[in-house]
């Protein structure tokens, strides 16, 4: 195996035995959840690209150091990474360094908007050696084929069928995972359709409740208006009454002294004729 695509998984650790791939030229492991590599990476030194952009690692090892013929390193998109070891100047056959400048402050971004060779000159001068780029060590390059015949092959189709039953434990999570948010949000549909009937039942209820009620206060303000009504008409003609007893009643007064009055008349003509016939009789004798 040459290249290695475990990208877009979802991995928050690799396996140790990444290390035992000599022959992996090209690894790619972006877009997941990475908070550091393997200390085995740096056994891998025939790798010469090297993919970990979009993760979260917080460093980088020291071994990669190590890797004396990788020419291509991204490491964009790890936002908590703010520092390269110095030991990364000792790849000399580094030749494509990409890195945030934003977040990095080890070198520091007036270093490294500048590009590899700047990034490389400093981090040698802080290891305390000179950067010289595309120098490889002989003796390295007999350590590395020495170190590829002495790994057996069944040994790397292990690692990478290990790898690759980590990948499709990771896809069924992720599908088991969807599968569940995809449920949640059936349910919560559901949920939502319900209390929107309810709301609308609610809703048409209470219109039902107010037009009943609005119906009762005008049957009830049209009855008391009728009581109203019957109440003035019934006091109307109370007091028409009552006017036509008074009216009777003076009537009635005014017809008794006038009675009086005739009465005491005829008393004093009776009593003036007795009167007079006394006196007739007297004046006879």
């Amino acid at each position: 195996v040459t290249v290695l695509d475990l990208s877009h998984n979802r991995f928050s650790t690799l396996p140790e035995d990444l290390g035992h791939m000599k022959n992996l030229q090209e690894l790619n492991i972006s877009h997941n959840e990475l908070r550091k590599l393997p200390e085995t990476v740096g056994h891998l030194l025939n790798l010469s690209v090297l993919d970990c952009s979009h993760n979260r690692l917080r460093s980088l090892p020291e071994c990669l150091g190590q890797l004396s013929v990788l020419a291509c390193l991204d490491v964009r998109f790890n936002s908590s990474l703010h520092q390269l070891p110095p030991a990364l100047s000792q790849a000399s056959g580094l030749q494509q360094l990409l890195v945030d400048r934003h977040s990095l402050q080890d070198p520091p971004p007036a270093i490294s908007t500048l590009g590899t060779a700047a990034i490389m000159d400093y981090l040698s001068k802080k290891n305390g050696t000179m950067y010289k780029p595309g120098k490889v060590d002989s003796m390295k390059s007999i350590n590395q084929q020495e170190a590829m015949k002495s790994v057996p092959e069944d040994q790397v189709q292990d690692s990478f069928k290990l790898l690759e039953t980590k990948k499709q434990q990771k896809i069924q999570e992720f599908l088991e995972m969807e599968k569940s948010l995809q449920e949640q949000k059936g349910k919560e549909y559901e949920i939502h359709e319900n209390m929107k009937q309810d709301r609308s039942k609610l809703l048409l209820s209470l219109k039902e409740q107010q037009k009943k009620l609005e119906e009762d206060v005008c049957r009830l303000q049209i009855l008391k208006e009728k009581e109203r009504a019957t109440l003035l008409n019934h006091l109307v003609k109370v007091e028409r009454r009552a006017e036509e007893t008074i009216a009777d009643l003076l009537t009635l007064n005014l017809t008794l002294s006038q009675s009086s009055q005739w009465q005491q008349q005829e008393l004093r003509e009776q009593q003036l004729l007795s009167d007079e016939s006394r006196s007739q009789q007297l004046r006879r004798q």
